[in-house]
């Protein structure tokens, strides 16, 4: 069953991503739910993310059938890299951004495709390579916005807020946008700046912020004709004062951004919250695009997995409100 289903995935998306020069596509999603594994493939490698408890029957057999089936694709074991993601407590000691935390000590970096960019990938040393794939058209969305500000004769300024390894910073430089990015972990910071060198992007025409992204937005007065902003669904780090729920939450973030824009300015905004309900109060002063099934790539079938909006300010926005939100 789930050799056929690999196979059939395989011909239907490998064709289908050459032609678009992606070098790096979701191949599996839990498609059988007795073969609950995420398996995403970066040039010649396959990661497959092992779900096992998942399922309660039947689950070693499985999980065995799909490693014969991906070998049976041609990813013999040096090409095939197993990770597990643990559960993610809201409730706690700890990081709960734990699938960003180091788990390997390689320090191999992979380069692929996406179209006209390059992203650098690292299959062993963390739970998630580095490439968040749903956003594949999301970046080409931004980069598109930024071209046809330029062709206006504007000078885009950007910022990628939570800009993790930075690839939709980079797809808005490759525009022509000079980008801020703020993420509070050095080394995504520093991986940032390596995929900007990976595409002939100098990175002293750009500013890499080390900081929490939340005391940064509440902090800073800087003004942007483009903002990207793909916030945690939640994160207890202990580099923040209390935490942060995406739900929760959000009305504050948007709002801050949006006083950050520059008249006509875009905000848009993402979350893998799968049950995450926009503020009905944001539309009051703001006009919102739901693109979550326009930007859903052609290797991803599941509607929830993230939800996308453009944003705008009205007119009449609201005065803003400077406090923070209280998450102790």
């Amino acid at each position: 069953m789930i050799a056929n289903r690999l196979k059939k995935n395989w011909d239907r998306l490998k064709p289908m991503a050459d032609k678009l020069g992606v070098e790096s596509f979701r191949l599996y999603d839990r498609d059988i739910p007795e073969f609950p594994s995420i398996i995403e493939v970066h040039r010649d490698y396959a990661v497959l993310w092992d779900r096992r408890e998942a399922v309660d029957q039947g689950k070693e057999a499985n999980f065995s059938a799909t490693l014969e089936a991906l070998r049976e694709l041609g990813f013999d074991n040096e090409h095939l890299i197993i990770k597990r993601r643990e559960v993610q407590h809201r409730r706690g000691e700890g990081d709960g951004l734990k699938q960003y935390s180091k788990r390997a000590k390689r320090e191999v970096e992979l380069q692929v495709r996406e179209g006209t960019w390059r992203a650098l990938v690292n299959l062993h040393d963390y739970l998630d390579t580095g490439l968040f794939l749903d956003h594949r058209i999301v970046r080409a969305r931004l980069a598109q916005e930024v071209s046809d500000r330029k062709a206006r004769g504007q000078n885009v300024r950007a910022l990628n807020l939570f800009s993790y390894t930075g690839m939709a910073s980079v797809a808005m430089a490759k525009a022509g946008a000079r980008v801020t990015s703020v993420d509070m972990s050095p080394v995504y910071s520093s991986w940032a700046e390596r995929n900007f060198i990976a595409n002939g992007l100098l990175t002293a025409h750009h500013d890499f912020i080390v900081e929490n992204a939340l005391d940064w937005i509440r902090d800073d007065q800087s003004r942007f004709d483009l903002i990207f902003c793909d916030p945690p669904t939640f994160s207890n780090s202990k580099k923040m004062v209390g935490t942060w729920d995406v739900q929760r939450d959000h009305r504050w973030l948007i709002d801050r951004l949006l006083e950050r824009l520059k008249p006509g300015g875009t905000l848009v905004f993402s979350t893998n919250k799968r049950d995450f309900k926009i503020d009905a109060e944001i539309a009051e002063h703001a006009k919102l695009r739901d693109l979550s099934k326009s930007t859903l790539p052609f290797d991803f079938r599941d509607q929830k997995l993230r939800r996308v909006w453009w944003i705008s300010a009205l007119d009449s926005a609201v005065e803003a409100d400077d406090e923070a939100p209280d998450h102790s």
